[in-house]
């Protein structure tokens, strides 16, 4: 069952999974977590807003579709049910896995 998650609790998690620490640019409503894989950037993200207390049940869903996967993928990758490894394993299912940011 998804949950709302703790937005301290989302950025731990996904710091320690492989996507990067955010880019803060001045204006920007949200955090873009990216997955990095054989130390590439990749479309693969998370996204936080700013200033939010959690990660609502809909973002988590939102955020699932963007990315290709099921939404109880990314709620067990942000709410650390998942470890890298199987973090690495939902990357390669998703829609991105032969692609980097960049492109």
């Amino acid at each position: 069952m998804i949950r709302e998650v703790p937005a301290s609790q989302v950025r731990k998690s996904l710091l320690s999974k492989g996507f990067c620490e955010p880019e803060h640019h001045k204006g920007r409503d949200h955090e873009f977590f990216f997955f990095f894989f054989d130390q590439r950037k990749t479309p693969f993200l998370v996204k936080l807003s700013h200033g939010a207390s959690v990660l609502r049940k809909d973002e988590i869903r939102n955020t699932a579709i963007k990315n290709g996967v099921g939404a109880d993928d990314i709620y067990r990758i942000v709410c650390c049910d998942f470890n890298a490894q199987q973090t690495t394993e939902v990357y390669q299912r998703s829609r991105w896995p032969l692609m980097r940011a960049d492109q």
